[in-house]
């Protein structure tokens, strides 16, 4: 059984019975670039493949750029996974948290079932850590207008839209604009882009043996093992 891809049960336990945190950075990050941002940039090179619009229409000769919603629902699962790890959740299921002293070997720290105010707050914890990635995108904004709207009802709510990116810039350009607060605009080139910056930071941290994180990280693994 593999956890990630070239990641055995069994390599994955090792690790951790061994702290060998080179490898469980490794195993972070296979684990989530083949879950969240191999995806993406599948949807990605699907979408400039797609028809162009006809000419004499507004844009024509570019292509269409759909899967938007496909996307940014990708990035905010990944969001919300990426949270337990710097939190040290190991699950947010309440009757997991029934099974983790009874049936399961111990966790690796003292941890108690955060209550349920603990999870409604990960996207303004997550944007408030990384406001500078984000242009001060707001967490809250984003968590009832994008990631509940696509989660629930599969739009946006109140106004905010999904766009390819800024229009100052071009698909072949580095995308940076990731938010146009006063139109409610979230370009979305640019805030993979960020999101994926933010990841690869978190993972070459992680092979730091001083990080701070570390506990944190070993629990989400060990509930994942």
């Amino acid at each position: 059984m593999e956890l990630a891809r070239g990641f055995s049960l069994d390599c994955v336990l090792d690790a951790l019975l061994k702290k060998d945190k080179d490898q469980l950075a490794c195993f972070v990050e296979r684990r989530y670039i083949d879950r969240f941002f191999s995806p993406i940039e599948e949807l990605h090179r699907l979408s400039i493949s797609q028809v162009v619009l006809p000419k004499d229409t507004p844009g024509w000769g570019e292509p269409i750029r759909p899967f938007g919603f496909a996307v940014i629902s990708l990035c905010c699962l990944f969001i919300e996974c990426f949270e337990s790890y710097r939190r040290g959740i190991p699950t947010t299921s309440h009757q997991d948290w029934k099974k983790i002293s009874k049936d399961y070997p111990p966790i690796p720290k003292t941890f108690t079932e955060p209550a349920g105010a603990a999870f409604e707050d990960v996207f303004k914890k997550f944007f408030s850590d990384y406001t500078a990635n984000f242009d001060a995108l707001d967490g809250d904004d984003f968590y009832k207008n994008i990631r509940c709207g696509l989660l629930h009802q599969a739009q946006t709510r109140n106004g905010w839209v999904i766009k390819v990116h800024h229009p100052d810039e071009s698909e072949s350009s580095r995308t940076t604009k990731v938010l146009d607060q006063k139109k409610q605009i979230v370009y979305r080139d640019a805030f993979v882009f960020q999101l994926k910056l933010v990841f690869m930071d978190y993972v070459a941290g992680l092979h730091n043996s001083t990080c701070p994180e570390w506990e944190n990280v070993i629990s989400k693994i060990w509930w994942i093992a």
